[in-house]
């Protein structure tokens, strides 16, 4: 070998040892050389940073010297494995000269010295404050969230891909009557009510989907009570995939059941209230009406027999008979309007009635079409109820509508009873209609109780200006 090939073998060497000089000493991660005792015999840059001393005086120190007091045990243990040379690595609190300290990962770097195979033991050191720090607000955040669920006034659950529960809290448990080792393992179906199983699937599987569900259910206790709920189920999703579901339950069975007994009530009220209203329409028509009759007939026969020289006499009986005339129309009124006789003959000729009393009333134009209802058995008091909603909304169209052109659709479209009512009108604002004080309150809140008895569904669409559409739906 010539003399310039050694030169440029040293050149080369010089420049390999820079650029190892920079990799180990400007690295990122500290690196120390322990041997067999635990001494540090080299660091890098870095690894000095991060323990707060200068290179020189590092060398020769225990490195155990730097971990916290609670930590030592892991470490010792860390140290025992160092010989094996496998990669392993330990998590540490290391205490600097200043007192501070950082959370640090230390890895063995499995590889031997090959000088001397098993006497060094390389060691990666890398602060972890950051990471450490993130992991502990997790593990709060996990704790805040467990306190919370656990504590929580409404029911939760977890369950897997299978539909198996992985978690109920104790509100979920008082809702359904399984203790939680009981329901974990069990599927979602397993404690759902027998009638409501394929339905619970169904939902569970749009979960699984990605949907989110939102509702009022049953639910069916351990011991078999029928009960309530309303209910939001969502997905869990792990990075790009769904491996469960979450549901969050708030019981109302309760308030569920302090709504049907006010909506028995009212029935009870109404039934009771068209009864009443019967029986004083027929007192009116038997007695009342009879007897004013009576005496209107008593008068035009005084006047009849009276002596042609008592002029004034006979202008007086024949006043009196015109007001009892009067007096018998609107009781006919008044009777009519407590019981349709109408609707003795059925519930279309009863409402064609209605509408062409009002159109002659009001001047106002009113279009009634049936369709369907050719051989529908209704029954009576569904049938008074139909009548009462559409002489509800004429009443309102005459008290604040002001229209030109209303009409009157009754349709039966498959399981459903449709009723619309249209009017031309001085329209109004929906959301305001059952502030207190609106005097369209009283009217339509009559008649959404009315439909809400029925089971049926009542919608308003109308605007200032741009008239009124009522659309009830009732099934059959």
């Amino acid at each position: 070998m010539t003399n310039r090939e050694t030169q440029d073998i040293v050149l080369e060497l010089e420049k390999a040892h820079k650029r190892c000089f920079r990799f180990f000493e400007l690295a990122p991660v500290g690196y120390l050389r322990l041997d067999g005792r635990g001494l540090i015999t080299e660091a890098n840059l870095r690894a000095a940073g991060l323990l707060g001393e200068k290179k020189k005086f590092l060398i020769g120190k225990v490195l155990g010297s730097f971990v916290g007091p609670i930590f030592q045990d892991a470490y010792r243990s860390f140290v025992e494995e160092m010989p094996q040379k496998h990669a392993s690595s330990c998590e540490v609190l290391l205490v600097r000269k200043d007192l501070s300290v950082f959370c640090a990962r230390l890895e063995v770097l499995p590889f031997p010295d090959d000088e001397t195979p098993f006497e060094w033991t390389w060691i990666a050191m890398l602060d972890i404050s950051q990471i450490a720090e993130a992991r502990e607000q997790l593990r709060e955040s996990k704790e805040r969230w467990r306190q919370i669920i656990e504590n929580a006034p409404f029911g939760y659950y977890r369950v897997g891909k299978d539909s198996t529960f992985e978690y109920v809290n104790p509100e979920w448990e008082r809702m359904f009557g399984y203790p939680q080792p009981e329901v974990l393992g069990k599927t979602f179906m397993e404690v759902q009510p027998e009638a409501e199983q394929d339905e619970a699937r169904k939902r569970l599987e749009a979960v699984l989907g990605g949907a989110i569900v939102r509702g009022e259910f049953a639910r069916a206790r351990k011991n078999g009570r029928l009960e309530y709920h309303t209910s939001f189920i969502k997905p869990i999703w792990q990075g790009d995939g769904i491996v469960g579901g979450e549901g969050f339950l708030v019981d109302i069975t309760k308030q569920k059941e302090a709504r049907e007994r006010a909506q028995a009530l009212s029935h009870a009220l109404l039934r009771a209230q068209e009864k009443e209203r019967e029986r004083i329409a027929l007192e009116l028509h038997d007695s009342v009406a009879q007897e004013l009759a009576a005496v209107k007939i008593g008068c035009q026969c005084l006047c009849e027999e009276s002596v042609d020289g008592i002029f004034e006499l006979r202008q007086r009986v024949s006043s009196l008979s015109a007001m009892l005339q009067k007096a018998l129309d609107n009781l006919r009124i008044i009777s009519y309007d407590l019981r349709p006789p109408g609707l003795d003959m059925g519930l279309v000729p009863a409402l064609e009635e209605l509408c062409a009393d009002f159109e002659q009333k009001m001047g106002v134009h009113v279009e009634f079409t049936t369709v369907g209802l050719e051989n529908l058995k209704l029954g009576s008091e569904r049938e008074i109820n139909l009548y009462r909603l559409v002489q509800e909304a004429l009443n309102n169209v005459e008290k604040h509508a002001f229209a030109k052109q209303i009409t009157v659709k009754l349709a039966a479209a498959g399981s459903c009873l449709i009723l619309r009512l249209m009017d031309d009108g001085r329209g109004f604002d929906p959301q305001q209609a059952y502030q207190p004080g609106n005097p369209r309150r009283m009217g339509l809140r009559g008649m959404r109780e009315r439909v809400r008895l029925l089971h049926g569904e009542m919608g308003i669409q109308s605007e200032p200006g741009k008239g009124t559409n009522i659309s009830i739906k009732l099934p059959l």
